[in-house]
């Protein structure tokens, strides 16, 4: 998989878990078009960079413990206005 194409996956991922609208680890997996064993490697992948994942079995449904954002890309620094 290119690094590009996992990038857009994580971010889709963080979007639903965000939501809380991920539904159980099978009803995800088939969401992002890939294998619940795939889902917990990328599950797994996500944690380890930091994000507090866990599952609700109330809400069926993946969520984060406290707010996160995911970044992934490039920016431009902020330039100020010089007058002189």
């Amino acid at each position: 998989m290119s690094l590009i194409r996992k990038i857009e996956r994580i971010e889709r991922m963080h979007q639903m878990i965000n939501y809380k609208r991920t539904g159980t680890p099978e009803s995800f997996a088939r969401k992002l078009g890939i294998s619940q064993s795939m889902l917990y490697v990328l599950i797994n992948e996500i944690k380890a960079l930091g994000a507090p994942v866990v599952y609700c079995r109330y809400r069926e449904s993946y969520e984060y413990l406290y707010p996160v954002e995911f970044a992934a890309g490039f920016k431009a620094p902020v330039v100020m206005n010089q007058t002189a």
